[in-house]
C-alpha cells in the first residue's frame, strides 16, 4: 500500500436471525425503510461505514454507496428506521447509534437506550422491516454482530457529496 492510499473499514451488521441489515434496493432513497436481507458479499446495500461522533459517543450508520444514513423516524416504540440523505447529514443523539465492536449486542441510540434497532414482527426473513423496539432480553431479532470488511485503495466520498468514488 502506498502512502497516498486510504484504508476504509466497512461493516456488515448481521442480525441474530442470520440476515444482514440492508438498504432496501427497491426503496433506497430518503424515507426508505431498512430491511433484513440474505447475506451477499457482493451486495453494496449491506455495507455500512461507522462514522464516530464524539459528542454522543456513538456512530452514524452511513452507506457510502447509496449516500444515505440510517436514523429512526422518531423516538417511539415501533418507529421505522429510515434512510436520510447524506447531503443533509445531522449528527445528534437521535441519529447516531451505539454499536459494540465485538460480539452480538443491541444497537441503540444515545437518545433513548431503552429502544433498540430491531427486526420487527414475530417471524423474520429477508424483507423484514427494521424499527425501534424495547429490549426483549437478547432475542435473535434484536442482536447484531458487526462483521468488518476492509477496502484498500478505495475511498467513499465525504458525507454530503453526490457520489462515492473508488479507484
Amino acid at each position: 500500500m502506498s502512502d497516498t492510499e486510504t484504508i476504509i473499514f466497512l461493516y456488515r451488521l448481521k442480525s441474530g436471525t442470520g440476515f444482514m441489515l440492508s438498504v432496501n434496493p427497491l426503496d433506497s432513497g430518503p424515507g426508505g425503510q431498512l430491511i433484513l436481507a440474505t447475506a451477499d458479499t457482493a451486495e453494496l446495500a449491506q455495507l455500512w461505514q461507522l462514522v464516530f461522533f464524539p459528542p454522543t459517543q456513538a456512530c452514524l450508520l452511513y452507506n457510502p454507496f447509496y449516500n444515505v444514513y440510517a436514523a429512526p423516524s422518531d423516538m417511539t416504540q415501533g418507529a421505522p428506521i429510515v434512510l436520510c440523505s447524506a447531503l443533509d447529514t445531522t449528527f445528534s443523539d437521535t441519529t447516531t447509534w451505539q454499536v459494540q465492536p465485538a460480539g452480538s449486542d443491541a444497537i441503540r441510540t444515545p437518545a433513548d437506550t431503552t429502544l433498540n434497532m430491531n427486526a420487527l414482527g414475530t417471524t423474520w426473513q429477508a424483507g423484514t422491516k427494521i424499527g425501534l423496539w424495547s429490549w426483549g432480553g437478547g432475542q435473535p431479532n434484536e442482536t447484531w454482530t458487526p462483521q468488518m470488511e476492509q477496502m484498500l485503495g478505495g475511498f467513499p466520498a465525504p458525507l454530503g457529496t453526490q457520489q462515492s468514488r473508488f479507484r
